[in-house]
């Protein structure tokens, strides 16, 4: 991580990061560029009977941290909207869930 902390005043430094006993390394920032991200979300998330869910309705970059918590939140909405079908017959939920 050479060159993680320009300096000590660095959040890193400050927030008294621990790399297992090692002292968070300083020196310059050698280079800095600009990653582009990208966001994708198809819509609609269903073709017929078949229902795209986590990374394969939405992708999202990975320094957002979102990608697991959606896609658990996706499959938690998905599996409440089918037993609601099933039970009663009721489609609302996975209309929604399709327009989402």
């Amino acid at each position: 991580m050479a060159g993680c902390v320009q300096a000590a005043g660095h959040p890193c430094a400050r927030r008294g990061v621990d790399l297992g006993g090692t002292p968070v390394p300083t020196g310059p920032i050698v280079d800095k560029r600009l990653v582009p991200l990208r966001s994708v979300v198809y819509s609609p998330m269903s073709y017929g009977r078949l229902y795209l869910l986590g990374d394969a309705a939405h992708i999202v970059p990975p320094m957002s941290a979102i990608g697991t918590n959606l896609a658990l939140h996706d499959t938690g909405v998905f599996a409440h909207a089918v037993i609601r079908r099933i039970r009663e017959s009721d489609s609302a939920l996975l209309d929604e869930f399709i327009a989402a």
